[in-house]
């Protein structure tokens, strides 16, 4: 099975699987070539920076980096053992990764070394994003939601209004945001993460992961091969 994909621009773009397996294409996803890592763990979260320097969190406890586009990947040195679930870098040096039991770590040089962060809870982490160099996200287990404006130095809980498990957050802009979790459960902000409001999907099945093109189309994925589409800002959501 494939866990992530990511892609820098139209033609490039990496998934991950299980045994630190990669997948390349160069051309849209016509053709993808497989590469091995040298992990044999499951890759669990994608980001490249540009189009060569990418960087990708396999459970348990392992951070890679490409320098060539995904044609190879090395070990990141001096990485946090705890167990990972998701990465988002900023810019080309400053990056985060989460995982289990609250952990939060950051890079300030490329990924070379990685520094701890306090979030203040012990719940796992199973996906970050940022808006901004200052602004970021992070949803875990048990509802919850934290968000920090300096960069990760702080973070304040926000009330998600469930104690569901959530799996993937994503912002289309800096003000509107979408948060998939166990259950069907999707929410959305339109205040840059202050308020949650739950938008109805009609289905019980976990959600894993969404992707919005602009501001109303939008696709959420999830267990047993479940698609969800909305195309008016998820105000509504049709199985596709």
């Amino acid at each position: 099975p494939l866990t992530p994909i990511s892609f820098f621009d139209l033609d490039n773009g990496n998934a991950g699987g299980v045994n630190g397996t990669f997948l390349k294409t160069s051309d849209r996803g016509v053709t993808w070539t497989i590469v091995t890592s040298g992990s044999d763990q499951v890759i669990r979260s994608i980001y490249f920076t540009n189009i060569n320097n990418g960087y990708a969190v396999a459970y348990s406890s392992t951070i890679l980096k490409t320098t060539n586009g995904g044609d190879s990947w090395f070990f990141s040195s001096n990485y946090p053992r705890e167990r990972l679930n998701s990465t988002y870098f900023t810019d080309e040096n400053s990056g985060y990764v989460v995982g289990d039991l609250g952990t939060v770590f950051k890079t300030f040089d490329g990924g070379e070394n990685w520094i701890k962060l306090n979030g203040g809870v012990n719940n796992n982490f199973n996906s970050v994003f940022f808006t901004s160099s200052n602004q970021g996200y992070i949803v875990g287990d048990g509802g919850k939601i934290l968000k920090t404006d300096d960069s990760g130095i702080n973070w304040t809980l926000k009330t998600s209004g469930t104690s569901l498990g959530l799996n993937f957050v994503y912002f289309v802009s800096e003000t509107i945001g979408y948060i998939a979790g166990n259950n069907g459960k999707i929410l959305k902000t339109s205040d840059s993460g202050e308020q949650w409001i739950n938008t109805p999907t009609g289905v019980n099945i976990n959600l894993n992961s969404l992707f919005f093109v602009d501001e109303n189309y939008g696709f959420a994925v999830g267990d047993i091969g479940l698609i969800l589409k909305t195309t008016d800002g998820g105000a509504s959501w049709v199985s596709s």
